[in-house]
């Protein structure tokens, strides 16, 4: 019976069929779609052959998608920190770990040129390289089955923010996300870490136990798909 309802919905939309002698009997042709959100006129036209390609917002327009900060062509240190802000609006998207860390870079490099303290945002670019490094240096959980960005989904932000990510244990030869110049810098201030590994390898308890909330989240959107 369960399984007769869910074809019924998918087939007929959300909303109930009219009952009226009228709508029984009219001439126009059933639609069974007709109760469904209608595509956009993009996807229609990817669908006729009239374009390529389209994005997945084009398909899904309530998708989460990282929009970048106004650049100006000689940004100050207001201007960097205001893209800094909206990129971290928009954790934990891949495109916003990228800018924060580009952000970063930008201000250090001011603050270096002025003769400025810098050592605050060494600090938070180490850490957000970290952050970033925790989605992608294990890039499939092995349980679920699943991409390892997915945790995201059970993610708790003030408990992921706190997150210890201690230089001298986890290192940066696996922080892929740092580059020369970075490991330069943490160098000079922090002198050479006691060891080198990933982040998913340094919190892996943490990675277990939020694999665990997926899944069973995953078990629980099974469930109401076919209570539909």
């Amino acid at each position: 019976m369960k399984i007769f309802k869910t074809l019924k919905k998918l087939i007929t939309g959300s909303k109930k069929l009219p009952k009226s002698k009228e709508s029984l009997t009219s001439n126009e042709p059933f639609d069974p779609f007709a109760n469904r959100q209608q595509p956009s006129p993009k996807v229609k036209e990817f669908i006729e052959g009239e374009i390529d390609e389209i994005s997945a917002k084009d398909v899904f327009p309530e998708m989460k998608v990282f929009t970048p900060h106004k650049k100006s062509k000689n940004p100050d240190l207001q201007d960097l920190n205001e893209r800094l802000k909206n990129a971290k609006k928009n954790l934990y998207l891949p495109a916003a770990f990228k800018d924060i860390l580009i952000s970063l870079r930008k201000i250090i490099r001011v603050k270096m040129k002025e003769n400025n303290s810098y050592i605050n945002e060494l600090n938070d670019l180490y850490l957000y390289a970290c952050q970033y490094n925790f989605f992608k240096s294990k890039e499939r959980l092995d349980r679920a089955d699943e991409l390892t960005y997915n945790l995201s989904e059970v993610i708790k932000p003030k408990e992921f923010s706190s997150l210890k990510m201690p230089y001298n244990e986890i290192g940066y030869l696996e922080i892929s996300q740092l580059n020369k110049t970075d490991i330069k810098w943490l160098i000079n201030e922090f002198g050479e870490p006691s060891s080198h590994q990933s982040v998913s390898e340094y919190h892996k308890e943490y990675m277990l136990l939020l694999e665990d909330l997926l899944i069973q989240k995953r078990k629980k959107e099974h469930g109401e798909l076919w209570d539909l």
